[in-house]
Parts: C-alpha cells; structure tokens; sequence
C-alpha cells in the first residue's frame, strides 16, 4: 500500500511539472518559461532550411559524430563564452568537443551527458534521402542583435517516418536559449522518451522534461531559458533637469548602472517604467538599448525580439509603459520623449521609476534616483507690471511704494539681473528713493517710493 501511494504521487508530481509554464532552477541562476499558460513565451518560428546547407551533408544520417560551426558572436553559457558550437543528429549541441553523438539520453544534469550540453530533444534521432530531413544552421539579424539558429528535421526510422521539426535559438547580447517545437508526429508527443534542458557539466544543469509519455512538447510551442532572479538595482535620471514653462520639450530618461543578475552575462530587465508628473501625457520618439536605437511601436504588446521595443501610456497610474523582448537589455536604456510643459513653474516633479524581468521570480524593483526630477522655469520676460497700478492720491511729503515686477506671457514673476531706469515726468521735485536706474539683482521684483512735497500729479515710468 505505501508504494501504491508513491507512484501515484510521482505520476501527479510529474503532470504539474510538465504542465506547468513556468519552473526549474539549477545552481547558476537559471529557470525556464514556456508558452503555455498565464506567464508565457512567444513562438515565433524561423525557418532557416531555404536559406542554409545541411550540417551533415546530403544523404541519410544516424548518429554522425558532431559537426563544430562557428559563431559570429560570443555566447556566454554557464558564465563562460563561446565562439563556437557541435551540433549533433540527435537534437541536442554542446559548447565542447563531444566524443560522439550520443544518442542514449539522460537526465540533466549528468555524467553521462556532454558537457554544456543544450537538450532541445535529445533522443535517437536519424534522417533519410526519402523524406528530404537534415539539420541547418544558420544566423539571423544584425549585430548585437543576432540570432544563431539551429533546425532539426528528424525521424525515429526510415521505414516509419515520425516527424519532428524543432529548433533552438541563441541570442546575442542576452545570452537566452529558446527552444521552438513546430511540427512533433503523434509518435513525439506520446511515445518518445526526450531530455529536455541543459547542463554546464555533471553537477549543474536544468531538465526541463525527462521521461516517457505525453506531455513532453506539443506543436507550436516554445520554451526560454533565462535569469531566475532580477537582482541588484539601477540608477534613473532625466535629462535635461529644467524645461521652461510652456514649452515642448524633447527629454531623456535614462536608466543606467543596471547591476549584475545572479546568473552572469544574461539579459537583466525588460519592462520599464516612469511615472508622469504633468497632466500633459508625453510621446515618445526614440528608445536606445544600449548603443543601439531599437524599432519601436506604440502597442501594450511585449516584442518577441531583441532590437524592438513597445510602449504605450497607462492612464491608470499616470506612467509611461516601456517594454522590450524578454531580459533583452544588459546595460542602459534611454528613452527619448516630448512633453508640453505646465504654464506655471514649479519644482520637484518627480518622475519615478522601475525596472523588472517579467518573467523570472523576482518583484518589480523601484530605481535609485539618480535626478529623476525636472524644475519648471519661468519662460522670456514680456512685460512688467506695477503695483498699485492705477492712479494714486497722497499728501504732499508723503511717499508712496511701487513694486515692479518682470513677468513672462504667462504672467509668472521672472529673476533676472536686468536693470530699470525710472523717471517721473510732471514734476521736476519728485524724488525717487533709490535714484533713477535700479537692478534687480538675481530677483523678479523691486521696490521703491516716490515723494514730492509739491502738490501736483505726475507719471511713474
């Protein structure tokens, strides 16, 4: 009876594991995230057979030796970079010369396996003439923003073909694996017995499936290995720190100093966002990665790929929402925008920010300000104003105070250093009472009497 209860227990244990979307963890940092349920991945398939020659040539294949071909990149795997990779007929390549094909799949992470192995289904695969399959390699896009593609198009027998289109994907500048499972025969989904994962050596790795039965991959599926946790912080700050009151600027929010994630060289964040402090919503024009300017879209849509970028303006929170494709940024993102200043200065107007990776296990984490916050300025001055304005009615020998004040068109009071000369035609005895030509000093006002001791009328100007 209690072995009874066990295998039961380890048959539900391995559904939530397999049905799960997102899960794993090994040593180094890293977790996975499939397409399947609430937090998931994109499948994007990108078919390199037309555009590539079979690794292993024309011809049937089965359990060739792996063939090297070299990166145009560095890949950091397990913190160690690479520029160069063995493919093998049975679904799996590794960073290291493998003795060979190794077609008898294991759990990972393990002895018997190649070492920095990725399993993307890693079982005793071949191919014939008759059915047209191979393996391609191929790269994709431009740097730092290139995709290194590996295509199996594979059977279990020559005499009963069960089909399997599969491919795996690494990504430069963020270092993420991505499995795409297009096209898996009956016979894959029900009755292989795949690894799937990836390891480093015998003592850390990170299976993903490994076993017999459905469950293990369907079509038009996917799944990415990357950061388990957003560790650290970043720094944020907004550029220029002064705009002048009115006017449309163009502004730079920078996020910089992203600090290293527990697992080294990955991607560290990608979704951002700051908070508007004006009524007036901004428009973004430009948003860096990095060095790179990235292809940008107003949509609330996460891009599948590096070198993209959506945003869109959440009125629920008054912030601006920047995302890119996941873990794509490693080390800064500046986002240009406009924005049309409040006519009425004012200072501190904070935009605040965070940074997360949406999809690894840790929360969403506040910047450090870094002079994320913006003065408004009074703009030009236009014209000056006294006060008392008007007539004014007073006993000989007695003085009378005025206030002028500069402004601009919006009416705001301006410092400045200028300088006004005054005068009083209509009396030759009226006396002012700090002379004629006053500055105001780094201040928006000044002030000043007038007395005449003879009685009359006359013009302050």
């Amino acid at each position: 009876m209690p072995n009874r209860f066990s295998w039961i227990l380890a048959i539900l244990l391995l559904v939530q594991y397999v049905f799960s979307d997102q899960g794993g963890t090994d040593s180094f940092g890293h977790m996975w995230t499939d397409s399947r349920g609430v937090n998931a991945v994109g499948y994007e398939w990108q078919d390199i057979k037309s555009s590539s020659s079979n690794v292993f040539g024309p011809g049937a294949f089965d359990d060739e030796a792996p063939r090297q071909r070299t990166l145009p990149f560095s890949f950091s795997f397990y913190g160690v970079k690479h520029t160069a990779i063995y493919i093998s007929p049975n679904g799996w390549l590794s960073f290291s010369a493998p003795a060979d094909a190794a077609a008898v799949n294991d759990t990972l992470p393990s002895a018997s396996a190649p070492d920095s192995i990725i399993a993307v289904f890693w079982d005793d695969l071949r191919s014939s003439v008759a059915q047209n399959g191979g393996v391609y390699y191929d790269v994709k896009g431009d740097a730092p923003n290139r995709r290194a593609i590996v295509q199996w198009e594979v059977y279990d027998s020559n005499s009963s073909p069960n089909v399997i289109f599969i491919q795996v994907i690494l990504y430069e500048h963020s270092n993420l694996i991505k499995f795409q499972y297009n096209t898996m025969d009956s016979f894959y989904q029900n009755s292989a017995t795949p690894t799937i994962g990836m390891a480093a050596d015998a003592s850390d790795g990170l299976t993903y499936f490994f076993g017999t039965g459905s469950g293990s991959v369907t079509p038009y599926s996917a799944i990415l290995f990357h950061n388990k946790t957003l560790d650290g912080s970043a720094m944020a700050a907004i550029v220029p720190d002064t705009a002048v009151a009115g006017d449309n600027v163009t502004l730079n929010y920078k996020y910089y100093n992203i600090s290293p994630t527990s697992a080294a060289n990955l991607g560290r964040a990608d979704r951002f966002a700051f908070a508007n402090p004006f009524s007036n919503q901004p428009s973004i024009s430009q948003i860096v990665i990095n060095s790179s300017s990235a292809f940008i879209q107003y949509s609330e849509n996460q891009p599948d790929n590096p070198g993209y970028a959506t945003w869109f303006y959440d009125s629920n929170t008054d912030s601006v929402i920047v995302r890119t494709s996941s873990f794509d940024v490693i080390d800064s993102l500046n986002i240009v925008f406009t924005q049309t200043m409040p006519t009425t200065p004012s200072a501190g107007n904070t935009y605040a920010s965070s940074f997360d990776a949406v999809l690894d296990s840790s929360s969403r984490a506040a910047t450090t300000d870094g002079g994320y916050a913006l003065e408004v300025t009074p703009a030009e001055i236009t014209h000056y104003t006294f006060n008392p304005s008007g007539d004014q009615n007073t006993t000989a020998g007695t003085g009378v105070a005025y206030t002028v004040t500069a402004r601009d068109q919006y009416g705001n009071a301006v410092a400045n250093s200028g300088t006004v000369n005054l005068s009083t035609p209509g009396s030759s005895t009226a006396v002012l009472s700090d002379g004629s030509s006053m500055s105001f000093g780094g201040n928006s006002s000044i002030s000043f009497t007038v007395t005449d001791n003879t009685s009359g009328s006359f013009t302050v100007h």
